[in-house]
């Protein structure tokens, strides 16, 4: 589009007021030795509003020129908006470039012809529109969809929903294996490192597999942390959005050692040889006991966490959390009561842990494992609930 078309389509879909300060710069304007400095940028960076409005072949002359584009990025950047003109497919892509070179942020880029797929290619996330243009974009682009209006809902929305679902499954599939593993090592610490396993190992194979991977698999799909409707009409909770950074894997991998370092403690000093009161036919507690209801607790332990965490509550999570509860208590009793040789080839030494169910210690044991653990977790989901409230 020729310069006073696009001006005009800037005013009409809102990058441009009637009191905004629009500049406009051509090749020409760049051959006579007009530079991006303050000099050039100073009357619009006083205004209420900026725009900058550019021809394609200025993008591509400044491309020449790694100082110049750099100038050029960095100034351009600090504009409420940026209109170019008359851009070939290969200026667009250059665009997209130099904002990802320059800003480091992610970039999303839309467009509905075969003259942007160049630029959908190069930015990070690319939709296109389906229409009149044909759907070369549409077929090009990550996201496709047939009106422009549908990409609030895509970034605001969805987009949101998504960063912080997988931000949060990501952190809490470390955390969950973290613990399991520091419970391991408090244990190898403490039998001088002789190789012997803290749990049995078919308990360690369905860690993941049967009590603590539906539950993260429910809450990365149905959880959100505000609703639609606040999403929509709050675009500012974008910039919000769920710390995904060095930070959060540092705070939550204290958060599974806290975890370990309780379980392991209390039911080493709580519920072994030395302290517990014998069960009602003299014996005491062995190794596969001490390490199973540390197993035990360690699955309350992370499915409640995740349920602290739950904002957005659903059949599925509710139902997949208390499924992994029972189904640990369930399979830990079926090991322990089976005479089959299958079942015993596979957690040899677990006959003697149907004990623990008929003992009121080690359901104590569990509460206060559980309780200790997850003290400082309902402290800062309080807290932090009470940082993320929307005034009404």
């Amino acid at each position: 589009d020729k310069r006073e078309t696009a001006v005009a389509i800037g005013s009409s879909c809102g990058l441009i007021f009637p009191t905004t300060s629009v500049i406009s710069v051509t090749i020409e304007d760049l051959k006579k030795g007009l530079h991006f400095n303050e000099d050039l940028m100073g009357d619009a960076f006083g205004s209420i509003s900026a725009t900058l409005v550019v021809e394609g072949s200025v993008i591509e002359e400044c491309w020449h020129s790694p100082k110049e584009r750099e100038n050029f990025f960095s100034y351009a950047t600090k504009f409420d908006a940026v209109i170019v003109c008359r851009a070939l497919p290969l200026q667009k892509a250059q665009v997209a470039e130099g904002l990802i070179k320059s800003t480091g942020s992610i970039v999303l880029a839309i467009g509905d012809g075969g003259n942007d797929v160049p630029m959908i290619r190069t930015a990070h996330v690319g939709v296109g529109l389906r229409g009149k243009e044909g759907s070369e974009a549409a077929l090009t682009a990550d996201y496709s969809f047939c009106q422009f209006r549908f990409l609030k809902r895509l970034i605001l929305v969805h987009g949101r929903w998504n960063y912080y679902r997988n931000s949060f499954l990501i952190l809490y599939s470390f955390y969950k294996n973290l613990a399991l593993a520091t419970l391991q090592l408090l244990f190898a610490y403490h039998n001088g490192f002789s190789g012997q396993t803290f749990y049995s190992g078919i308990l360690h194979s369905t860690y993941n597999l049967l009590f603590t991977g539906l539950p993260i698999i429910c809450f990365a799909v149905f959880d959100r942390d505000f609703s639609e409707r606040v999403a929509l009409d709050c675009p500012e909770l974008y910039k919000n959005r769920f710390d995904f950074s060095f930070r959060s894997f540092r705070r939550w991998f204290f958060i599974s050692f806290w975890h370990a370092l309780v379980i392991f403690y209390v039911t080493h000093f709580c519920f072994n040889e030395a302290s517990m009161i014998p069960f009602s036919d003299g014996k005491t507690s062995n190794h596969w006991m001490n390490s199973t209801l540390a197993y035990i607790s360690m699955i309350f332990v992370t499915n409640l966490n995740l349920s602290l965490r739950t904002r957005w509550w659903t059949f599925y999570t509710f139902g997949s959390i208390l499924l992994s509860l029972i189904s640990v208590l369930a399979f830990t009793l079926l090991l322990s009561v089976s005479t089959s040789k299958f079942f015993s080839s596979l957690a040899p030494g677990m006959n003697g842990v149907i004990d623990l169910f008929f003992s009121v210690n080690s359901w104590l044991c569990i509460i206060l494992a559980v309780i200790l653990s997850l003290i400082p977790d309902a402290i800062e989901v309080y807290f932090t609930s009470k940082q993320n409230q929307i005034p009404p």
